[in-house]
């Protein structure tokens, strides 16, 4: 038996997502809750992007994919046991359950948001090969910058000082430009119809979160 849904279908399903995923982060009754379904969330979004890969998965993309699994959850790891690498953080309930103090499905939000920014890179830039893996490192660094605003509201991550450090942006672009080398070099194919809607809705969606965290809670 297999699962078939079309592009309309999926669309349609992510945007009911993050319409109910903002109005259960902005109702302090049910708050708490989504932050416990945050994670599923995550697998089956990414479930939806991985049905419309546009090529069959090879060998080669099961492989590609795994280590960019597991390189940043060793990433976060070292992370949150050093402080040396994006600075001191530590992880909270919003990304469900912990190995060495980090969320299992850290990795999964890296390989998932690397493939989405990949997928858009792909679509706009057609040439020149260092401004695609550029960009696409950019639109992974711009989700980091807005999504610390809300992090520790969505019970996701939280800082020991109320400062980010600059530390943090900058070892995000150079992982994220990293991966999308690999991709590159790899010569994996993205061009994922989902792509746009699901970062756009995130964008969005974190957007609402921000104005219910400043304006509406407090």
């Amino acid at each position: 038996m297999t699962l078939k849904i079309s592009e309309l279908e999926a669309k349609k399903l992510i945007i009911l997502i993050y319409i109910i995923g903002s109005l259960g982060f902005s109702i302090k009754f049910t708050h708490n809750f989504f932050q416990y379904l945050t994670p599923l969330t995550l697998i089956f979004t990414t479930i939806l992007i991985f049905l419309f890969h546009q090529d069959s998965f090879k060998v080669k993309e099961i492989i590609i994919f795994s280590f960019v699994y597991l390189f940043t959850f060793c990433i976060e790891v070292a992370g949150v046991q050093t402080g040396a690498v994006f600075g001191n953080y530590y992880y909270g309930i919003g990304l469900g359950p912990k190995l060495f103090d980090t969320p299992l499905m850290i990795g999964i939000n890296w390989l998932f948001l690397s493939y989405i920014t990949a997928s858009i890179s792909n679509r706009l830039i057609n040439s020149n090969w260092l401004l695609k893996i550029a960009f696409a490192s950019f639109l992974m660094l711009f989700y980091d910058v807005v999504v610390e605003l809300v992090a520790d509201f969505l019970g996701m991550w939280y800082w020991q000082s109320s400062i980010i450090p600059i530390q943090n942006y900058v070892v995000w672009f150079f992982v994220s430009f990293f991966i999308q080398s690999i991709y590159y070099v790899a010569k994996i194919r993205f061009n994922n119809p989902l792509s746009f809607l699901i970062y756009f809705s995130q964008m969005l969606f974190l957007l609402i979160v921000f104005i219910v965290k400043n304006f509406i809670y407090d």
